[in-house]
Protein backbone atom coordinates (compact mmCIF):
# COMPACT_ATOMS: atom_id res chain seq x y z
CA UNK A 1 0.00 0.00 0.00
CA UNK A 2 1.66 3.04 -1.11
CA UNK A 3 0.31 6.88 0.05
CA UNK A 4 0.39 9.44 -2.46
CA UNK A 5 0.88 12.53 -1.30
CA UNK A 6 -0.19 15.83 -2.57
CA UNK A 7 1.98 18.83 -2.74
CA UNK A 8 0.06 21.84 -2.41
CA UNK A 9 2.11 24.96 -2.65
CA UNK A 10 0.77 26.96 -0.21
CA UNK A 11 1.46 24.71 2.26
CA UNK A 12 4.44 24.22 1.40
CA UNK A 13 5.19 28.27 1.47
CA UNK A 14 3.69 28.29 4.73
CA UNK A 15 6.23 25.96 6.48
CA UNK A 16 9.00 27.90 4.15
CA UNK A 17 7.87 31.27 5.70
CA UNK A 18 8.07 29.19 9.23
CA UNK A 19 11.18 28.08 8.95
CA UNK A 20 12.62 31.52 7.63
CA UNK A 21 11.68 32.79 11.26
CA UNK A 22 12.88 30.46 12.99
CA UNK A 23 15.76 31.03 11.33
CA UNK A 24 15.76 34.94 11.90
CA UNK A 25 15.16 34.00 15.74
CA UNK A 26 17.89 32.30 15.54
CA UNK A 27 19.81 34.63 14.28
CA UNK A 28 18.52 37.37 16.91
CA UNK A 29 19.44 34.45 19.60
CA UNK A 30 22.76 34.58 18.41
CA UNK A 31 23.38 38.06 18.47
CA UNK A 32 21.71 38.59 21.92
CA UNK A 33 23.96 35.71 23.12
CA UNK A 34 27.17 37.78 21.78
CA UNK A 35 25.94 40.64 23.66
CA UNK A 36 25.41 39.12 26.95
CA UNK A 37 29.07 37.55 26.26
CA UNK A 38 30.41 41.32 25.67
CA UNK A 39 28.91 42.99 28.64
CA UNK A 40 29.32 40.14 30.96
CA UNK A 41 32.80 40.64 29.79
CA UNK A 42 32.78 44.29 30.63
CA UNK A 43 30.89 43.79 33.77
CA UNK A 44 33.99 41.47 35.08
CA UNK A 45 36.55 43.82 33.69
CA UNK A 46 34.98 46.90 35.49
CA UNK A 47 34.66 44.50 38.47
CA UNK A 48 38.59 43.97 38.26
CA UNK A 49 39.03 47.81 38.44
CA UNK A 50 36.70 48.21 40.90
CA UNK A 51 39.01 45.68 43.01
CA UNK A 52 42.12 47.11 42.51
CA UNK A 53 40.78 50.59 43.25
CA UNK A 54 39.66 49.38 46.19
CA UNK A 55 42.73 47.74 46.99
CA UNK A 56 44.98 50.93 46.70
CA UNK A 57 42.46 53.11 48.51
CA UNK A 58 42.81 50.59 51.56
CA UNK A 59 46.80 51.07 51.02
CA UNK A 60 46.32 54.91 50.85
CA UNK A 61 43.99 55.11 53.66
CA UNK A 62 46.68 52.88 56.15
CA UNK A 63 49.61 55.11 54.64
CA UNK A 64 47.52 58.21 55.88
CA UNK A 65 46.88 57.08 59.14
CA UNK A 66 50.85 56.06 59.76
CA UNK A 67 51.33 59.21 58.08
CA UNK A 68 48.91 61.31 60.01
CA UNK A 69 50.28 59.65 63.78
CA UNK A 70 53.77 60.51 62.60
CA UNK A 71 52.52 64.07 61.54
CA UNK A 72 50.65 64.74 64.87
CA UNK A 73 53.58 64.05 66.75
CA UNK A 74 56.09 66.06 64.82
CA UNK A 75 53.04 68.98 65.19
CA UNK A 76 52.84 68.50 69.03
CA UNK A 77 56.57 68.36 69.16
CA UNK A 78 56.58 72.01 67.11
CA UNK A 79 54.03 73.41 69.50
CA UNK A 80 56.07 72.62 72.58
CA UNK A 81 59.07 73.96 70.76
CA UNK A 82 57.18 77.35 70.35
CA UNK A 83 55.55 77.56 73.40
CA UNK A 84 59.31 77.51 75.21
CA UNK A 85 60.64 79.66 72.64
CA UNK A 86 57.71 82.12 73.48
CA UNK A 87 58.15 81.27 77.38
CA UNK A 88 61.98 82.49 76.97
CA UNK A 89 61.18 85.16 74.97
CA UNK A 90 58.94 86.60 77.53
CA UNK A 91 60.94 85.43 80.61
CA UNK A 92 63.91 87.52 79.08
CA UNK A 93 61.87 91.07 78.42
CA UNK A 94 60.63 90.11 82.47
CA UNK A 95 63.93 90.92 83.68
Amino acid sequence: MIKEYVVDEGRLNRIESKLDKVVDSLERLVRLEEKHNSVELRVSRAEGRQDTHARRLAEVESDLRARGAIGGKVERFVWIVIAAIVGAVSYIWRV
